[in-house]
């Protein structure tokens, strides 16, 4: 009785931890205790009842963690923030690493950016290609681009 009841507490506390977070987090540990708690009130030892609860939560963590996150994150839709790797920018302030400077004008709006790589600086009027945003930065590196290009892209 007294495994059923431990098993119980276990059932109850990882389905609240669940509806917490609505993450898929714990909805697995849910179930491995749901299959030990169907099994303790058969006189099942308590090594057998937490292996059927290791092993049902792993399973179901290995097998239908990764569908069950293509079938909720499938109809994510992208932020302007996922947009802006592979746009192009307008280097306002030569990009230095080393000294901490660096400014790009991208969408309208000046942003503060770094290069890729620390051993290399990007000129002012250069175009950059973003790479990847890291805190409030842009983080970028040169592109080359013909002449005519390169005064539209300010605007962009």
């Amino acid at each position: 009785m007294a495994n059923t009841v431990f098993w119980a507490v276990v059932l109850a506390a990882c389905a609240a931890a669940e509806a917490a977070t609505a993450a898929l987090v714990s909805v697995w540990f849910v179930a491995g205790a749901l299959a030990a708690l169907l099994i303790s009130p058969f006189g099942a030892p308590l090594h057998l009842q937490a292996a059927v609860f290791l092993l049902v939560s792993a399973a179901l963590l290995v097998l239908v963690r990764p569908l069950a996150g293509k079938y909720f994150n499938g109809s994510r839709e992208k932020t302007n923030i996922d947009c802006l790797p592979g746009s192009k920018a307008l280097v306002l302030e030569e990009i230095d690493n080393i000294r901490e400077k660096g400014a790009v004008r991208f969408n309208g709006q000046v942003w503060s950016a770094r290069s890729h790589d620390d051993t290399v600086t990007i000129p002012a009027g250069a175009v950059v290609l973003v790479q990847k945003i890291s805190g409030v930065r842009l983080i970028v590196r040169e592109i080359k681009v013909y002449p005519a290009e390169s005064a539209e892209e300010g605007e962009s």
